[in-house]
């Protein structure tokens, strides 16, 4: 019998989901629920013992539980849109497979996948302003790995920029320059006064003879000849970009090998395909550079500046974009969040909610108090770690932002303030400490039904958080909100006559409730974050702005 690979709901199971190799398609469309556990079982393989799954480049374990079966488990989580797997059946076989777990949330991924890296590297730059940490952004020193998120991003950005420079190179914007020939004096004719005196300046000299006599004459002429060329600034500075770039990704590719030779665990693989499509990265801008367009294009090692060209005509205008998002993946800013693949958008999403809300509250909250002291480090690499866990910032002396903070039992903590359960850790917290109110939001990279799963977590919080005091139990959440990118249908009926999710997000729901959810989308400019900031401050009535 031929080998074949199925997905299985549960082991034993003789109806299997779906088959997934053989198949004509790479990508297999399948209902899949997060937080459920299900099973590959590869049916008569050819070895046993070299079949392998790697999902996002890490091993999964198996099971052999008989000669002519393999089994792997696979705990799903949450994995936003396609999740990559590679079915390994001998040394040299290899099939890439994808599974597409959400499909409507495939839609959005990569698009905001890449905003929320765009915004991250943006919020860096712009909170490093308001700390004392005084290491600038600056290149990446090529010793460090590159984190995935970030590669992914960088993968984006080669595929858009081929599109742009091939664009320009079917219409180039082109200058006339002015290029002097030199050509024998025999073979001139007639010369313009012009040229006669450049030649005489600057060629070596003949005695000839006129009707008046003895006089010098060049033994060339220097002929002025106009002519179009692509040789402009802007071409000079796409081409060293594509070089640079080019360069780095190699350079790149090479550390992540070297990195995979010295480690042996389940990291390898991931490495190994990070380090080749690195290389196949860095080849594709090589190939870029050897377009016409660059063939008569000097080099040049000057920055890029925002000329009329690049203001003024879109497709260089869209280079220069680029260029800024490229020069941002690169740039020397870690932290362990980076390090989740596009599968993983969710992931990313907590932190990026976490800097965009810290930007908003850093112009809400104008303090020469409030710093970012607390999101900085420095790595051994001299590279620019953003904190992603436990982070206090005190915004005035009685207000506090907080990313992943653990709230301990109450009696355990200094202020009294903490669960009466167990340790919980919301993802972000204001703290107001003149009355003991704290405003709970959880970032859920979710749409439509899958946000009613989300409701159990905020319910926990606002209802376990409390504080003690004069020998009573307080409640101090004053409000519970859901961030999440969904964008619910405006209407104005009335929230009992409206369907979840969209009751959580109604203003009269959240106003009575202090209960809810709020979109929190990327792409949103600053003034809309500060807005939604301000609203659910309203909500929970937490009277700052009146």
């Amino acid at each position: 019998m031929l080998p074949e690979l199925v997905l299985l709901n549960e082991l034993g199971s003789t109806q299997p989901l779906c088959r997934i190799w053989p198949e004509e398609s790479t990508v297999i469309q399948v209902s899949l629920h997060e937080n459920k556990r299900y099973y590959f079982e590869l049916r008569n393989p050819p070895d046993v013992y070299a079949a392998q799954i790697y999902i996002e480049g890490i091993r999964l374990k198996k099971d052999i539980p008989s000669p002519t079966i393999v089994q792997w488990e696979w705990q799903i989580g949450f994995n936003a849109g396609i999740v990559e797997f590679e079915l390994h059946l001998e040394k040299f076989n290899k099939y890439p497979f994808s599974l597409e777990v959400d499909p409507e949330l495939k839609k959005l991924t990569k698009t905001d996948f890449d905003q929320m890296i765009r915004d991250i590297l943006d919020d860096t730059f712009a909170l490093l302003s308001l700390s004392n940490f005084k290491k600038g952004l600056s290149k990446g020193n090529g010793k460090a790995f590159p984190q995935i998120a970030k590669l992914e991003f960088l993968k984006g950005r080669v595929e858009e920029l081929e599109k742009v420079i091939k664009e320009i190179n079917k219409n180039p914007q082109r200058i006339l320059k002015s290029n002097f020939n030199k050509i024998s004096i025999n073979n001139a004719g007639f010369i313009e006064p012009r040229q006669f005196n450049k030649s005489l300046r600057s060629s070596p000299l003949i005695k000839a003879t006129n009707g008046s006599g003895l006089t010098y004459m060049p033994t060339q002429i220097f002929i002025d000849e106009k002519r179009i060329s692509e040789d402009l600034r802007e071409h000079r500075d796409i081409k060293f970009a594509l070089k640079k770039w080019s360069t780095w990704l190699m350079i790149m590719g090479e550390t992540i090998e070297k990195l995979a030779k010295n480690r042996k665990d389940d990291q390898v693989s991931m490495n190994q395909v990070w380090s080749k499509k690195c290389k196949v990265l860095s080849r594709r801008l090589t190939r870029l550079v050897n377009l016409p367009i660059f063939t008569d294009v000097s080099d040049s090692y000057s920055p890029v500046l925002a000329t009329q060209v690049y203001r003024k005509v879109p497709i260089y205008n869209k280079f220069l974009m680029i260029y800024n998002d490229f020069n941002k993946g690169i740039s020397n800013v870690v932290g362990d969040f980076l390090n989740v693949p596009l599968a993983r958008t969710f992931e990313l999403y907590e932190i990026w909610s976490f800097l965009r809300i810290t930007r908003a509250v850093s112009s809400l909250f104008p303090s020469a108090a409030f710093n970012t002291n607390e999101l900085f480090g420095m790595s051994t690499e001299k590279e620019i770690v953003v904190s992603a866990n436990n982070v206090i910032m005190e915004v005035t002396d009685k207000v506090f932002l907080c990313y992943q903070k653990t709230y301990k039992e109450f009696w355990v903590e200094d202020n009294g303030i903490g669960s009466y359960s167990r340790e919980l850790r919301p993802d972000i917290t204001l703290e107001f400490l003149d009355n003991a109110n704290i405003i709970v939001l959880d970032a859920k990279y979710r749409i439509d039904n899958n946000i009613n799963e989300s409701l159990t977590s905020i319910h926990t919080y606002r209802d376990a958080l409390v504080s003690e005091a004069t020998g009573e139990y307080k409640s101090v959440v004053s409000g519970a909100y859901i961030l999440t990118p969904h964008l619910p249908s405006n209407n104005i009926e009335k929230w009992k006559d409206v369907n979840m999710p969209g009751r959580l997000f109604h203003p009269e729901y959240r106003g009575t409730f202090k209960f809810g959810a709020a979109s929190l989308r990327p792409g949103m400019d600053l003034g809309e974050i500060e807005n939604l900031l301000k609203e659910i401050l309203k909500d929970s009535a937490i009277a700052i702005f009146d």
